[in-house]
């Protein structure tokens, strides 16, 4: 008994000092390989959002805000600097609201825009999570606790296109479309021109209603209290929708918005009836939108803060 307890321990031991040596030789060595892609983006926006000075307005969501926002317009409406935290929705909701944590001043204006209210929180892909943090550390306190040991199962496949990306000169490049880091402004925009009716992808699915659940929204109840400790505000707005003649009614969006203001103490200050926009205004999925659509999007969210009480500065 105790040879095969002495053999499990050398085993721990020897599994547990490779995984150390190789992501130092990964870490020190070899990442980062992705540093001009779309996801590097997060780089330039904690950067931003830490040297801002309160007050100012934190945009916190998915794509549907890196693409469908033009900060500019809120910055001139309210005299208060912006930053767009918007990034990808396969990081999971969780892991953007973490963003904002510790980074919230007095008031300042967080601005929530989630395209579902029904995820579990943790890693929702923890390779693109990976791609996202690279051997950036400081970034790693975004990741959710419940997510890391997913994170850590898939080290060494990160690692391993890591090291294929080195030995064959491929990373650390930049793509010829918008989705790289370079696409994005000094807000966190996406800012490369989109123009009406052009499509890099085709088939993109429509948007249904979205989910709620009160993991999500005791998520959001924790953010918000984190808001007025720091006397800061929060608010939540929705997503634009495609007006296709084939999206869901704005009663049936009424219906889902209402389910999740019953369970969150943060302010729903947004109707999807008033986000509906004409297909033009749509670039290649149903949540992401032309420079055209962001714009008029920027306006309406303008609207609704001002309705909400927030105020020029």
């Amino acid at each position: 008994m105790k040879r095969f307890i002495g053999k499990c321990l050398l085993y721990t031991a020897v599994s547990v000092l490779t995984v150390l040596v190789l992501s130092a030789v990964l870490f020190l060595c070899i990442a980062p390989q992705y540093s001009k892609g779309y996801n590097a983006s997060i780089i330039d926006k904690m950067a931003r959002l830490r040297s801002l000075e309160s007050p100012k307005i934190v945009l916190v969501g998915d794509s549907n805000l890196a693409y469908g926002m033009d900060s500019a317009v809120l910055e001139e409406r309210f005299g208060m600097p912006v930053v767009n935290l918007g990034l990808h929705g396969g990081l999971g909701n969780e892991f953007h609201e973490r963003m904002v944590y510790g980074e919230i001043g007095e008031g300042d204006v967080i601005v929530v825009s989630h395209t579902s209210f029904g995820d579990p929180g943790g890693v929702s892909e923890p390779l693109l999570t990976w791609i996202t943090v690279e051997d950036h550390f400081d970034l790693w306190p975004v990741i959710p606790e419940q997510g890391r040991l997913r994170m850590l199962k898939t080290l060494p496949k990160y690692a391993v296109r890591c090291a294929g990306l080195a030995i064959t000169g491929k990373g650390n490049l930049a793509t010829n479309d918008t989705y790289r880091r370079d696409a994005f402004n000094e807000y966190g925009d996406v800012a490369a021109y989109r123009p009406d009716g052009i499509h890099e992808k085709t088939g993109a699915p429509h948007t249904g209603l979205p989910g709620v659940s009160e993991i999500c929204a005791g998520r959001l109840n924790r953010l918000y209290e984190e808001c007025l400790r720091n006397k800061a505000s929060c608010y939540i707005t929705v997503y634009p929708v495609m007006d296709d003649g084939q999206a869901p009614s704005p009663e049936a969006f009424d219906e889902v918005m209402a389910g999740l203001e019953e369970l969150t103490d943060c302010p729903v200050i947004s109707r999807f009836a008033d986000y509906y926009f004409p297909p033009e205004y749509f670039f290649n999925t149903a949540y992401h939108m032309t420079t055209d659509g962001a714009h008029a999007r920027a306006l309406q969210l303008a609207d609704d803060l001002e309705a909400a009480g927030v105020r020029a500065r």
